[in-house]
């Protein structure tokens, strides 16, 4: 629907005239398809302290909000408004949201000029055995690097803007949770066209076209993590990101900086029950390496307790708890390095991803495991990191949903594009035991783990498989597929001799694998996955 809609805008404007409009695209001319609902994990904390939902529904402006019906008892849906000093007068739609019990049967009923609907809404599983991760989704559209945003089902999975793509793929997963690492809102361009003002920047015709057109079809298939990524930061969409997806209410929270009405620097983290044994920690880093204002100085030592918190809850039961945060924790390019720091804001610099590692590093020095997954985006591609410290969790870089890709330049590879199992220097600071661990598989000194990456449009899908005999708890296989449904990897969440061999005698594991020396992940042979 959305290419004959962009090739008929092409027709009538002339192949002169598209070429320059598409550095902007006319998202403003895009129709909505409206109604937009789903579902998402709120923060228990801000719910009374169970698990519960949170369903959302976007509509045409002026339009009343509708109910609820939950377990046959009608639940009105409150309408989301932005305040008037956080308004910018680009936002004509009607947001609505109510707040539910995890798993209750619920409905919503929507009447507008074309009929009557109801839709049933996802409910919170018990038992997650299909996890979907993507990050980065929008369409690149800025000062300094342009993206084709009407390519939305290309064939080269490294080419176009297939988050349309994406999206089929994930809904025929069928999952049971679906996480997104932030980073919705890429079309920012300024200045923008005059005739075309709808169409960069924080508006509802670009996250419109940037995320809720293209997204449709999976909006309602399971429940979200939506998480914040630095495209929704206080310089950039945040507006967008604090009506349709924050957890907290619009005119201040306790997630945000006390007394806030505007946008918030820093916002609380918090935890979901994923899985009736996974608990999932949500991490804001959306400033990372901001200059705050006075009062997010001020409000850092409760964003760094809230953290440290998770950590330490984290440690109790470590194979069971997993991080979420947009940026990476560990160094995933030798560009930028991320060493480990004490103060999560040293001045007025926010530098989050840093006070992360050093409480980990401080951790496994002490003895104590950390979470045994972290997942992250920001980085436009794919990256498996697994320290060689038993101690330290592996770091999957989930940031290649659609947002156009970095290039290995990018990451000093010397043109090497893909790295299949690439030994890599201080991805992690070393410790006793990642010392131990080098000497003994007799890799160089300052090598504390294996990077395997991809620059490929990709989504991540995790599985859940039964413990193996002597495993302390499940196995997840994790799968990494192309926008043509192509299995590329496969990665066991665990390195044990045992979990690798649960996940190589699992359904549908590719005859064609070959494993690769970190005994935690399989490259599949080209045509070997289906």
């Amino acid at each position: 629907m959305r290419t004959l809609i962009m090739a008929t805008i092409a027709g009538l404007l002339g192949a002169g005239a598209f070429a320059a409009a598409a550095q902007a695209l006319p998202a403003s001319q895009i129709p909505d398809e409206l109604p937009y609902i789903w579902v998402q994990y709120n923060n228990p904390d801000e719910s009374g302290g169970a698990q519960k939902r949170i369903a959302r529904v976007v509509l045409e402006d002026g339009a009343k909000c509708p109910t609820i019906s939950e377990n046959g008892t009608p639940v009105p849906m409150q309408p989301r408004v932005l305040t008037p000093s956080q308004d910018n007068g680009m936002f004509q739609v009607t947001v609505c949201t109510a707040t539910l019990h995890a798993s209750s049967a619920a409905h919503v009923t929507i009447t507008d000029n074309i009929g009557t609907t109801t839709h049933t809404l996802p409910t919170l599983p018990d038992t997650a055995n299909t996890v979907v991760v993507v990050g980065d989704t929008g369409c690149r559209v800025s000062s300094w690097a342009t993206q084709d945003c009407d390519d939305a089902t290309p064939t080269d999975p490294r080419a176009g803007w297939p988050l349309e793509k994406v999206a089929d793929q994930i809904t025929a997963e069928n999952p049971d949770v679906i996480i997104h690492m932030g980073d919705y809102h890429y079309r920012e361009a300024k200045p923008c066209p005059p005739s075309d003002q709808g169409t960069c920047g924080d508006t509802w015709d670009s996250w419109k076209a940037d995320w809720f057109n293209p997204a449709r079809p999976v909006l309602d298939v399971a429940p979200w993590v939506l998480l914040r990524g630095n495209h929704e930061n206080c310089a950039r969409a945040w507006r967008g990101f604090k009506l349709f997806f924050s957890v907290a209410p619009v005119a201040g929270s306790p997630g945000d900086l006390p007394g806030s009405s505007g946008c918030s620097e820093l916002t609380l983290s918090y935890a979901v029950a994923l899985h009736k044994d996974i608990t999932l920690a949500v991490i804001d880093t959306a400033s990372q390496r901001e200059t705050l204002t006075q009062s997010g100085v001020d409000y850092c030592p409760a964003w760094a307790k809230g953290v440290d918190t998770l950590l330490k809850d984290a440690m109790a039961d470590p194979v069971t708890n997993w991080l979420t945060l947009h940026h990476p924790v560990y160094k995933w390019t030798t560009k930028y390095p991320i060493t480990p720091g004490q103060e999560a804001c040293p001045g007025k610099a926010f530098m989050g991803q840093n006070f992360i590692q050093g409480a980990i590093n401080d951790n496994a020095a002490a003895g104590m495991a950390a979470p045994s997954m972290i997942f992250s985006g920001h980085a436009h591609m794919w990256q498996w990191n697994r320290p060689l410290d038993g101690n330290l969790p592996l770091q999957m870089v989930v940031g290649h949903g659609g947002t156009k890709l970095d290039s290995a330049s990018d990451f000093d590879l010397r043109g090497n594009q893909y790295i299949g199992n690439t030994a890599t220097s201080a991805v992690f600071p070393g410790t006793k035991a990642g010392a131990a661990a080098q000497a003994k598989a007799g890799l160089a000194s300052g090598t504390t783990g294996w990077t395997n990456m991809d620059i490929i449009f990709v989504y991540q899908v995790l599985k859940r498989l039964q413990a193996p005999g002597g495993s302390p708890s499940a196995v997840w296989r994790i799968d990494m597929r192309d926008i043509n449904h192509t299995l590329l990897r496969v990665c066991t969440s665990q390195s044990d001799p045992k979990a690798a061999a649960a996940v190589a005698n699992s359904a549908g594991f590719p005859a064609q694998a070959q494993e690769l020396q970190d005994k935690g992940c399989y490259v599949v042979a080209e045509g070997g996955g289906n």
